[in-house]
């Protein structure tokens, strides 16, 4: 058998109080059209795969329950509409949580962790939705990557990054939830567009935010706060079109860095502080915006050098 519980082509069955423990492979798999199934207060594990495989299903549900594996929960191509909730997922070298594919999937009042990999991993997918849950990863961070109109609300991510959202990944959505770095960055967004942060807190103990490559524009960033213990609040790097409203942003060495050709960026109603020298800095940047701002540096509120 290729997992301890194997389900494929069968519906509407219950699995409860168990313990699936695969040796070789996973310690549950839902296969194709296995769908409207539940597993209730059980533990799935594996020592070589995931704890629990879902794939080419629909509105399955996991409730209570306990996943590890080398990964936690997969859920493959096609896995669509299904539940996680009250759960947990640990993953001993890859991802608590990883979506490839997957789409209208949620995951709730769960904790998804991973020693070495992501705590949660979206590639390729779209319209999932993680809330009330808390994401941890010892050297790593949550991932979007090339997924759309994803939400993450009411949510703790934790690594040596908090979150980074990456290669065309569009109309995401993050909000009422905190992004904690311990080495690098809270929220790091890299050539995507059109994402969304509100009512959120991002921290790094380098940055607390960074939009970077010319591809990263008209995105928001709104009723937020962003705070670089050791350099910048947010950093600007060639990046286009975004926004700043109603937000705080504190650095070590700057509040706001927009450099590297950043054009038509916008920072309204907001407020920019650093402890070292500037709140605001643009260098080698143009036709930005800043309006209805309280800028506080040690050196200077506001400095504009080179293109700026």
């Amino acid at each position: 058998s290729s997992a301890a519980l194997l389900l494929t082509g069968s519906s509407s069955n219950t699995v409860t109080r168990s313990h699936m423990q695969g040796a070789s492979y996973y310690g549950a798999y839902l296969h194709t059209d296995a769908s409207y199934n539940s597993i209730t207060l059980s533990t799935m594990i594996s020592s070589s795969n995931s704890g629990l495989y879902i794939t080419g299903n629909d509105s399955n549900t996991v409730t209570g329950s306990y996943m590890q594996g080398t990964g936690g929960l997969y859920l493959d191509t096609d896995a669509r509409n299904s539940t996680i909730s009250l759960s947990t997922m640990i993953a001993t070298s890859l991802n608590g949580l990883y979506a490839f594919g997957a789409a209208s999937n949620t995951v709730t009042r769960s904790y998804m962790a991973a020693s070495t990999g992501r705590s949660a991993y979206l590639e390729g997918s779209s319209y999932n939705t993680i809330s009330y849950s808390t994401l941890t990863s010892g050297t790593r961070q949550m991932q979007i990557e090339g997924s759309s109109w994803n939400t993450v609300t009411q949510s703790y991510m934790q690594g040596n990054s908090g979150v980074l959202i990456i290669a065309a990944s569009i109309n995401n959505t993050i909000e009422d939830s905190l992004m904690y770095g311990s080495t690098n960055y809270g929220f790091w967004l890299q050539s995507s567009s059109s994402n969304t942060v509100r009512r959120s807190t991002m921290w790094g103990q380098s940055r607390g935010a960074i939009l970077n490559y010319a591809v990263s524009d008209y995105n928001t960033i709104e009723l937020s706060t962003m705070i670089g213990a050791v350099n910048y609040g947010i950093q600007f790097s060639t990046a286009l079109s975004n926004t700043v409203t109603r937000s705080y942003m504190q650095g070590g060495t700057r509040g706001v860095l927009l450099d590297d050709n950043s054009f038509f960026n916008s920072i309204d109603l907001s407020t920019m502080i650093s402890a070292g020298n500037y709140g605001l800095q643009i260098d080698n940047a143009s036709s930005n915006t800043v309006t209805r701002s309280h800028m506080e540096g040690n050196t200077y509120g506001a400095y504009l050098s080179l293109l700026g």
